[in-house]
């Protein structure tokens, strides 16, 4: 609980729009507003208006992509664990998830004609524990791991 707290209040936690590139946010605004679509019906025309020169395989094969991926993943379990977390923030992780999926469809010419409400989020395999956010925290938590090993053995 510690971690994901810590995490949440770093500044690698997603909690607003401003916290990635506006592009990324944008388009995930247009999934939200396209919920009842089919994917095939408003999404590449969006990602061409938003993205304009950038095709999506230069876009999935960026080091942006990937770092909003795994701060946006994180903040989601963070968000899950951390129950003061404003259900907004919780949403909008979800949509910028959703947008990255369909980026990488997109990329592989496999963008699926689902409406997002049918979709499914597959949270990626290793992805905890959270990233201790700092060294202080990996200390911090090294301390309490230790701590709770002392007093579960009577030590």
């Amino acid at each position: 609980m510690n971690i994901a707290s810590d995490f949440a209040k770093s500044p690698e936690f997603v909690d607003s729009p401003q916290k990635i590139d506006p592009k990324y946010a944008e388009l995930s605004f247009v999934i939200r507003d396209n919920l009842q679509q089919p994917n095939s019906l408003y999404f590449e025309e969006n990602f061409e208006r938003i993205f304009s020169q950038e095709n999506a395989n230069t876009v999935i094969n960026s080091s942006e992509y990937h770092q909003i991926y795994e701060r946006v993943t994180n903040s989601i379990i963070a968000s899950a664990i951390v129950s003061t977390i404003p259900n907004t923030t919780k949403s909008f992780n979800i949509f910028v998830t959703y947008t990255l999926g369909l980026i990488k469809q997109l990329a592989i010419n496999s963008l699926n004609s689902k409406k997002i409400n049918d979709s499914t989020i597959i949270i990626p395999k290793g992805i905890f524990p959270l990233p201790l956010v700092k060294n202080i925290l990996k200390e911090k938590y090294k301390k309490e791991q230790e701590q709770r090993k002392r007093t579960k053995w009577g030590l």
